[in-house]
């Protein structure tokens, strides 16, 4: 029995980010396994919010880091700010390098620890593999790092099919859905600005914008639509519960997610379940998830944004095709399929 030790850090707090729901979900599969001994991992000072941690995942022992108990065969840090140094093999899950690329990141974060934190672990020796959520990220570490002498493994990311409901359309206002924090990587402005050009033909179409209002850049998202004639048609919906999620994903149109950059792209799996035609960047991570299952636009492109958006609403024929693509493409992507993967990974070093 191989004995892992997964570093908690990331959901000592009662709400879950996008890393701590990866955490989560991997456990609970790792939990189900007779090869596996689960145990956590928690910072010292985070140690004080462990209760937090026994809310999401019950019945896994915790140890502090650093700790002077006997070492784990595996020990894994769900994303690059890890302190860990004791004798177990080594793996870090990196999940994007948006800070690498300037344009799309705060000046100020940039110039925090993020950055160069990333630098630091993969450079480090004492790290035995780098495990990531595409391919797309595994050519971006190795074109960021080059010298890399780590093995780097890819472990696709899923959705939480198994908590969604599925629910008949209701005869409501329509309204196309994007999911995601008003952050200038995400492209909302450009989407606001196609959805501008179209809204005069669909008065009765809105778009509703469902995440935090506090990425970088949020203000001139807030203060555009606050200037638009069309105001009326654009909904901010800050801080969903995932039940109000679900209830969006069921009742919308279409999902829209023109995102300058992505890792991954756990949203559009999610649009997949709930049988939603998808437009989507014809960049980073997001072709290789959705594959033939999403209509691509040129996220730099605002005419062509709205263009995409005017076909996804109006060509019925294409909504059908884009929906039975995508439910061929959701059958590849599921927590089992990651877990097992990530164990892999743990038996090869």
């Amino acid at each position: 029995m191989l004995v892992v030790r997964l570093d908690y850090s990331t959901i000592a707090f009662e709400k879950l980010t996008g890393i701590g729901r990866y955490v989560v979900e991997l456990s609970k599969v790792f939990q189900e396994m007779s090869e596996v001994c689960l145990q956590g991992a928690c910072k010292i000072s985070r140690w004080h919010r462990r209760k937090f941690i026994a809310r999401h995942l019950p019945n896994v022992k915790i140890f502090s880091i650093p700790t002077l108990k006997t070492a784990p065969d595996i020990f894994h840090a769900p994303d690059y700010n890890s302190a860990y140094i004791g004798k177990a093999k080594k793996v870090v899950t990196i999940h994007d390098l948006a800070t690498f690329h300037s344009h799309l990141v705060d000046k100020q974060r940039l110039e925090t620890a993020q950055k160069g934190d990333i630098q630091k672990i993969l450079k480090n020796p004492k790290w035995d593999a780098i495990i990531t959520i595409s391919e797309f990220m595994k050519q971006e570490i190795m074109q960021f790092f080059p010298n890399l002498d780590k093995p780097i493994f890819v472990t696709p990311l899923a959705a939480n099919h198994k908590h969604f409901k599925l629910c008949e359309k209701k005869n409501s206002q329509p309204y196309l859905l994007f999911v995601g924090n008003l952050d200038k990587r995400k492209n909302v402005l450009g989407l606001c600005q196609a959805f501008e050009m179209i809204a005069p033909k669909y008065p009765d179409l809105r778009l509703i914008l469902a995440g935090s209002q506090e990425g970088f850049e949020a203000e001139k998202v807030l203060s555009y639509v606050a200037q638009s004639r069309f105001q009326k048609q654009f909904i901010f919906r800050n801080f969903v519960s995932e039940t109000e999620l679900q209830s969006l994903y069921a009742q919308a149109w279409a999902f829209v997610f023109p995102s300058f950059y992505e890792g991954f792209g756990i949203p559009i799996l999610e649009a997949m379940h709930y049988n939603l035609p998808i437009l989507t960047s014809a960049n980073s991570a997001m072709q290789e998830i959705a594959d033939k299952g999403a209509l691509y636009i040129n996220p730099y492109d605002v005419m062509d944004i709205a263009e995409g958006l005017e076909k996804i609403i109006s060509d019925e024929n294409l909504r059908k095709m884009l929906v039975t693509n995508a439910q061929k493409r959701l059958q590849f992507f599921s927590w089992q399929k990651t877990a097992e993967k990530t164990l892999q990974v743990y038996r090869t070093l």
